[in-house]
């Protein structure tokens, strides 16, 4: 698909600029002025698709930073587990920016399993994503206490650099 269209792009480009700059009698103005407006529509349209691509693989790689794994595209086995599916839920809705939908859920979860390690890890990352250092670094803290925080130091040390990060006035943004 984006091959086919690159391609019709490049074509009424090619068309549009022979027909007005270097042989303009070849076509009427109509017909270039209708090629040069489907060249600029084509490429806003690829413009709009490309920023939104863009945001889309800017949350699988912070998922990816917060060593969470994504599951985008639905597997043929149905999960036995019904926490499992909870939890995969939640992260669909935080890759979604549906925080609150990402937060009851997996309220919900850890109701049912307070020990399980990934949800509370991506809770406190969630929180540190909507501005709730405070209880992220508290959730932190206690994760870093548990037994079965060893396997999972990489992660809470990232999240907690993020922490600091976004404590910063403008870690990084321009004013």
């Amino acid at each position: 698909m984006g091959l086919a269209l690159a391609i019709g792009f490049t074509v009424l480009l090619n068309v549009t600029i022979v027909s007005a700059v270097a042989w303009p009698a070849w076509l009427p103005p109509q017909v270039t002025l209708a090629c040069g407006s489907v060249t600029l529509l084509l490429w806003i349209v690829a413009l709009f698709e490309t920023r939104g691509e863009l945001r889309r693989i800017a949350a699988e790689q912070e998922a990816k930073e917060t060593g969470e794994a994504i599951e985008t595209q639905a597997t043929n086995e149905p999960t036995t587990d019904p926490l499992d599916e909870q939890f995969a839920r939640a992260q669909q809705q935080y890759i979604r920016g549906d925080w609150l939908g990402a937060e009851q859920t997996l309220t919900d979860l850890l109701r049912q399993d307070r020990e399980d390690f990934a949800a509370d890890l991506l809770l406190a990352t969630m929180w540190r994503r909507t501005g709730r250092l405070i209880e992220a670094e508290r959730k932190l803290t206690s994760l870093e206490r548990r037994e079965a925080a060893a396997p999972w130091q990489l992660e809470l040390s990232r999240e907690r650099q993020r922490i600091e990060l976004a404590r910063k006035p403008t870690h990084g943004r321009a004013a």
